[in-house]
């Protein structure tokens, strides 16, 4: 017996009319190739670690993964994946730290930190400074602030170590190309016999090439105003240390006439102002002029 035309309407109409959700979650496979969606909440999970109270009273949850590889954590079989930053006091010291760092938001409610955490080496300096004054000008901030200092001196206090050294030396190897190239960094890139200058923009690995990727951005001119272009300058992969200042880019920090001045002084203290002015014909040459 087949339903009749009226009947079939009225199923439609039902069909999403409750003003209601129903939610279904993923049961226990009943074959492979699809999931199997059931009412009943599985009796087999657990709430989240980190929404538990206990857990979020704590200044800092310290995340630690297993070490798959072996490289990151030195053989170690965890290594360090990411921090969560709940403390106030903590917050607000971020805040300061990375004043003027795009892409950061310490104020936010939850603020996570991923390995390899770049940022803290960019300011580590800057850091250890912070810590110093709240020692002797505000105990509980600083107790905190060590908290999260110690954590991540055990994680990359002998990189920062090899690193200055390396750039004490005018030399960097290819895995530690990173940091040179702190965003807001001034650039020089090598083209022929001539010289351009830039500001670091980002930079990341390319696994597929093994090569490094610096974007860059510069002043423009479109013919009717100046603003700020993009580009991209690689530097491919290569063995052992490299001379810093024979990179296809590197801060302006590190130019011949500078380096006695840095001489003995880590990368952290290379970074000084450099003015200069840009200037575009109508071809794809530049033309790089120092300000006085």
């Amino acid at each position: 017996m087949t339903s009749s035309p009226a009947h079939n309407d009225n199923a439609e109409k039902l069909e999403g009319a409750e003003y209601a959700v129903q939610t279904l979650y993923e049961g226990r496979p009943k074959c492979s190739c699809c999931k199997n969606w059931v009412e009943d909440f599985p009796k087999d999970l657990h709430v989240k670690v980190e929404s538990q109270p206990e857990v979020k009273r704590k200044a800092l949850v310290v995340r630690m993964r297993r070490n798959h590889d072996g490289g990151e954590g030195d053989g170690e079989p965890l290594a360090l994946d990411s921090i969560v930053v709940q403390s106030s006091s903590l917050k607000a010291t971020l805040s300061e730290l990375f004043e003027g760092y795009e892409g950061i938001t310490p104020s936010l409610k939850k603020v996570v930190f991923r390995s390899p955490f770049r940022p803290f080496y960019y300011r580590w300096k800057h850091f250890g400074h912070i810590l110093d004054r709240q020692k002797r000008h505000d105990p509980t901030a600083a107790a905190y602030t060590q908290l999260l200092y110690n954590i991540l001196s055990n994680n990359f206090g002998s990189t920062i170590a090899e690193i200055d050294d390396h750039a004490s030396h005018g030399v960097i190897t290819h895995s530690q190309l990173w940091a040179l190239f702190e965003p807001g960094t001034r650039v020089i890139a090598k083209e022929g016999h001539d010289e351009r200058f830039f500001v670091v923009d980002g930079f990341n690995y390319q696994p597929a090439t093994g090569s490094v990727r610096v974007q860059v951005k510069f002043i423009d001119w479109n013919g009717d105003r100046f603003g700020y272009s993009k580009g991209i300058i690689s530097i491919p992969p290569y063995l052992g240390t490299h001379v810093i200042n024979n990179l296809s880019v590197y801060p302006a920090g590190f130019t011949n006439s500078s380096r006695r001045q840095r001489s003995g002084r880590s990368l952290g203290a290379t970074n000084s102002r450099v003015f200069v002015a840009f200037t575009m014909r109508p071809t794809p040459e530049w033309h790089v002029s120092r300000a006085e």
